[in-house]
């Protein structure tokens, strides 16, 4: 292409150089000419190094026809009447007398469990029986101690009172003979002085020496009485009640300081027993537990009088055999059991992103091994507790057994409303999804195609196509790839 362009371009030259002389011969024509020939040629190699750089692209032209969703996932064949067997969990299995697709019913034999470890795992869960009783024992006692602590507690409490209240009487009436004896001593004092007074006024007249005699005989016998009661005054602070008082407080206090301290070891075993007191949740759990190993007990014994046999209490076909010989038994289902005239259905889990595309009555391939067929969906249910959507589907063949897995293919068109586009047109930056188109613009050198941007609102995709709207007729070439990046305002080119 680029050696036709050099032809041509060698062709326009000669054709303006023929033009040049034929007009004028002088040297200002010829400067003119070699200009021109100059600006053909720049534009030329120019629109050759474009050719070399521009990327080429590849282009769709949008469409109206809806996109696609198809889910795919496992799903499992039950049965409509499927019932599950149970037994005792934890137990070493010596033998599986049953297999898929047997018939059983009551009374059939189902499994062996191995008698010797049924024997003593019964010793050891006696002996956790025995410990477990012990310590609710021992939490009664403390119960029945702490109860009678705090009644012992509340009659010292009384006895103690009345005892204080005994001694501050004592204490009273003590001090009250005290305070009565020391104004008797202050009244008699009194008494005395006003006689020695008198005596002495007596003295004071005329009288004979034997009336004097007698007088200060009278004096000096108050004095003496006046020292003893001085004496008596100041002894009062050791003051001794009559009677038996001063015992009966000593008494009444050795009393009391054997009452405080029996209450101080009636408290040491108020706390004593408080402390071994289990919890209200300790003890419901403590309780839960005896229960448990009683009944755990009591399987035990069964089973062991049975020789280890478990036995069937329904009729029906075995479906499923979950547990195994040389293994332990579990909690959940060791048996499905069926009655093969109910009929089957086919369940599905499915999260939430895939379940928007099912509905009730929508139709789906369901796959199992070669064969495969178009079956319904009958119902979906949310399963708030395991966060899944349960879907039941409806087989219309009679290829399927209990416990079959199969393969199920949803497909289901998008409702949304737009252009459909293959999803490697969408491109997104910070101001969002946008895509690019061809778009024709003049140039100096004539009419160039460059990549215009567009922007677009995604309705729904799936993995090969978007459904968009915005600012598009249906007739635009949007770009899908390119030699070379391509950003909007650039220069592009179709392949030859």
């Amino acid at each position: 292409m680029i050696k036709r362009g050099y032809k041509a371009l060698n062709g326009i030259i000669r054709g303006i150089k023929r033009k040049i002389r034929s007009r004028d011969k002088t040297g200002n024509r010829k400067v003119l000419a070699v200009f021109i020939i100059c600006v053909i040629t720049c534009s030329f190699l120019s629109r050759a190094a474009s050719a070399i750089l521009t990327p080429y692209i590849e282009t769709v032209t949008p469409s109206t026809q809806p996109i696609e969703h198809i889910v795919v996932m496992d799903g499992w064949v039950k049965a409509d009447r499927e019932q599950q067997i149970y037994v005792q969990g934890g137990f070493l299995i010596d033998e599986i007398y049953v297999s898929e697709k047997d018939h059983i019913e009551p009374g059939t034999a189902l499994l062996k469990y191995n008698v010797n470890t049924l024997e003593e795992e019964y010793a050891e869960k006696g002996q956790q029986l025995h410990l477990c009783e012990l310590q609710r024992a021992d939490n009664w006692r403390n119960r029945s101690n702490r109860d009678q602590a705090k009644t012992d507690m509340e009659a010292y409490e009384v006895l103690i009172t009345e005892q204080e209240d005994y001694i501050n009487g004592l204490e009273n009436e003590i001090e009250q003979e005290r305070q009565e004896r020391e104004e008797a001593i202050a009244y008699e004092v009194e008494k005395i002085n006003i006689l020695n007074l008198s005596f002495q006024n007596q003295l004071t007249r005329q009288m004979e020496q034997a009336e004097i005699n007698y007088y200060n005989d009278l004096i000096t016998s108050n004095n003496m009485r006046l020292q003893q009661l001085q004496t008596e005054s100041m002894l009062l602070q050791n003051f001794e009640a009559s009677g038996n008082k001063e015992e009966l407080l000593k008494i009444a206090e050795s009393d009391l300081e054997r009452l405080q301290t029996e209450l101080d070891d009636i408290k040491m075993d108020l706390a004593t027993a408080e402390s071994g007191i289990m919890g209200e949740t300790d003890v419901y759990r403590m309780n839960t537990e005896i229960e448990g190993l009683k009944k755990r007990m009591e399987e035990i014994e069964l089973l062991v009088a049975a020789d280890g046999i478990v036995y069937s209490d329904m009729e029906g076909e075995i479906i499923t055999v979950n547990i195994a010989a040389g293994g332990y038994s579990a909690d959940t289902a060791a048996f499905s059991v069926t009655d093969s005239v109910s009929g089957f259905y086919i369940d599905a889990d499915a999260a939430e992103e895939e379940v928007k595309y099912i509905s009730e009555g929508s139709r789906v391939e369901v796959m199992l091994s070669d064969n495969s067929e178009m079956c319904s969906v009958s119902s979906i249910n949310y399963d708030v507790k395991e966060n899944i959507y349960r879907i039941r589907i409806e087989p219309e063949g009679d290829v399927y057994l209990p416990g079959m897995k199969v393969l199920l293919k949803f497909t289901a068109k998008s409702s949304e409303q737009g252009y459909s586009i293959p999803i490697e047109a969408v491109r997104s930056d910070r101001n969002g999804a946008f895509i690019l188109i061809v778009v024709y613009k003049k140039g100096i050198l004539g009419e160039e195609m460059v990549a215009g941007r567009v922007p677009v609102k995604i309705q729904d995709s799936n993995s090969s196509h978007a459904v968009v709207t915005g600012g598009l007729t249906g007739k635009e070439q949007i770009i899908t790839g390119s030699t070379k990046p391509v950003e909007a305002g650039d220069t592009v080119r179709y392949r030859e």
